[in-house]
């Protein structure tokens, strides 16, 4: 493929693309609640790009060229992989009549149960310590 303005143009489109999302955007960073709950979520990524030119002579002297490319990005919540005291399942980020994304309410209700299991760790952290002095 001969080189050409609008293929620098889709080049630098899809580097700026590459570095907006990635595998850590599907499956991201796992979030660790406690030392045994870790909560991973898992999203959809749609990417649409776009571009074209067009050139308008061939003097050796002067390149007359017209062109333009375009992108849009969709990242969508799709469930959480919840590991918890040695078993995995997947929690839906949809919640609600409606069927609406939800993940934040989600991710909110496992907190108080997180919260209970940090408060015991810490309870027999200082019961161990009580027993050893």
């Amino acid at each position: 493929m001969s080189q050409s303005p609008i293929n620098d143009m889709l080049r630098s489109a899809l580097a700026q693309i590459g570095d907006l999302i990635g595998a850590d955007t599907v499956v991201g960073t796992p979030i660790v609640l406690s030392e045994d709950v870790t909560i991973v979520p898992v999203s959809q990524v749609t990417v649409g790009l776009a571009g074209g030119g067009s050139d308008f002579g061939k003097e050796p002297s002067r390149v007359h060229f017209g062109g333009g490319t375009g992108a849009g990005i969709t990242v969508k919540p799709l469930s959480f992989i919840v590991y918890e005291k040695g078993s995995v399942r997947m929690m839906p980020a949809t919640g609600g009549a409606s069927g609406e994304a939800n993940p934040y309410i989600q991710v909110m209700d496992a907190v108080p149960a997180a919260a209970e299991r940090i408060a015991d760790l810490i309870a027999d952290l200082k019961k161990k310590k009580a027993d050893e002095e």
